[in-house]
């Protein structure tokens, strides 16, 4: 899915590169056409397309900066770590992040954390690890919460980012505010040819936010496939996570709940992997779930 949202992206790029076209009323070339990079890498800036646009007649130049979505598109916000956090709500962050999880407490104490058969996309031999933190919008997953803060310009312009994700890297040269869109883009590529099918559908920011401002708090599993011994990234921090212990020969899990965002997942596995080690099970080379099937306590909930 990432990688097909980057294509759609160099697509509209290219198709703007060199290209002549009316926007507002006036005739422009561009001049240059680029995708702001943060310096130093680890993350990305909002401006999916940075534009230098030249007026034909006044030969005066402005930017045209867009971030695009696709019509069906749902995560604004992913991989959010602490920091990203604090940029979003505030110094009061931690504890408007306690208070979501705290709304849908008992939601997370009846999921599964050993899946000893497939469900849904889940795999057999999945291991829960925690529960990242992501923002969707207008989402309705069971473990999401409604955000009450108006965050629309942090989440969709990058109000109040870090320097780094607001002045992106283009051609090589620091361009103030450059991560920072001015206008968004919502078609699907297919109906994107040429230009004329791009900047008669760009709408102002201003928009966006009055129109999505309805930004709900996602918790997605971090999952450790012990089959594949693998997961979605090692370093995902996690709002809720598990505490693997060992009780009386067999496995206890305590979930986390005041600590959002404190713990990446490979600490959490590295938990896990030692835990297991001190009930004699070898991890991960053949391993299997069904070895657990007689080592975890009640608070390891199971599928089936």
């Amino acid at each position: 899915m990432v990688k097909e949202f980057s294509e759609s992206e160099k697509y509209i790029r290219k198709i703007i590169t060199d290209s002549e076209f009316i926007f507002e009323g006036e005739k422009y070339v561009a001049d240059l056409v680029a995708k702001p990079i943060v310096e130093g890498g680890g993350g990305e800036t909002k401006t999916d397309a940075y534009i230098v646009a030249r007026n034909t007649e006044s030969q005066k130049t402005r930017e045209i900066k867009i971030t695009f979505k696709k019509p069906n598109f749902s995560f604004v916000e992913n991989k959010i770590k602490a920091e990203r956090a604090a940029k979003i709500y505030g110094k009061n962050w931690s504890n408007i992040t306690q208070g979501q999880i705290k709304e849908i407490k008992n939601e997370f104490q009846k999921k599964p954390l050993f899946y000893f058969e497939k469900t849904g996309r889940v795999e057999r031999g999945s291991i829960t690890l925690g529960w990242r933190y992501e923002m969707e919008d207008e989402g309705s997953r069971k473990l999401g919460v409604k955000i009450k803060q108006n965050i629309a310009e942090q989440v969709w312009a990058n109000k109040n980012a870090s320097s780094k994700y607001r002045d992106g890297v283009v051609d090589k040269k620091i361009v103030p505010m450059s991560g920072v869109p001015n206008y968004y883009l919502n078609k699907n590529p297919s109906e994107l040819l040429t230009v004329d099918d791009i900047f008669p559908n760009l709408k102002p920011m201003s928009e966006l936010f009055k129109t999505h401002s309805n930004i709900t708090a996602a918790f997605l599993a971090q999952n450790f496939r012990s089959h594949k011994n693998k997961q979605e990234g090692n370093k995902r921090h996690l709002a809720v996570w598990v505490v693997f212990k060992v009780e009386n020969g067999k496995l206890d899990c305590e979930l986390v709940f005041d600590r959002p965002l404190q713990m990446e997942s490979g600490h959490a596995l590295k938990n896990l992997e030692e835990c297991l080690n001190n009930l004699g099970i070898k991890t991960w080379e053949g391993f299997t779930i069904d070895v657990l099937s007689d080592k975890l306590c009640k608070s390891c909930r199971s599928f089936p």
